[in-house]
């Protein structure tokens, strides 16, 4: 019953997504009923750069405390396994 539920929740999520498409000029995605990216449209070639850095800064941001995650649960699992 309760799996029933989630799934009715999770397909009127899916059906509420608006569609998207990917910006040619900075490649992030946005809605597809607007004309132009929100994001890079305004934008010169010099905010465009920004823009570029910026992304480039979170992509490492999120890597690293990815690596971070893979570190503590290695050791979480090698000290679970030493405590066994």
């Amino acid at each position: 019953m309760l799996i029933n539920e989630l799934l009715q929740l999770k397909f009127e999520q899916y059906k509420a997504q608006r569609k998207s498409q990917c910006c040619n000029r900075c490649q992030l995605r946005y809605a597809e009923d607007l004309k132009q990216c929100p994001y890079c449209s305004h934008l010169d070639e010099e905010g465009l750069a920004v823009l570029f850095k910026q992304k480039e800064r979170s992509y490492l941001a999120r890597r690293e405390l990815g690596i971070w995650f893979l570190f503590f649960c290695s050791i979480i699992a090698a000290s679970l396994l030493l405590i066994r």
